[in-house]
């Protein structure tokens, strides 16, 4: 992050290896609080888990998904994010 001065979008997996996505992408807001954010998650979770789950202007998707609804939602945040 350091290496690059514009960010506009982080999308995680929610389920990494040593540590979340959700606290990967905590930790990246404290240095870039205006980033975009997708988490991605193969995890059948109900509307009331996930609400509770996401941080503000965190948004998730559901594995599995094809490559046009991914570009869809990057598209979809980042045209938000602009507006914001």
């Amino acid at each position: 992050m350091q290496r690059e001065p514009r960010l506009d979008l982080v999308i995680s997996d929610v389920g990494l290896p040593g540590i979340g996505g959700r606290e990967l992408v905590e930790e990246i807001r404290r240095q870039r609080p205006g980033i975009g954010v997708l988490l991605i998650t193969g995890y059948a979770e109900d509307a009331t888990n996930v609400q509770r789950f996401l941080g503000q202007d965190m948004h998730l998707l559901q594995k599995p998904f094809a490559i046009e609804v991914l570009g869809a939602r990057i598209r979809d945040i980042l045209e938000n994010q602009d507006q914001g």
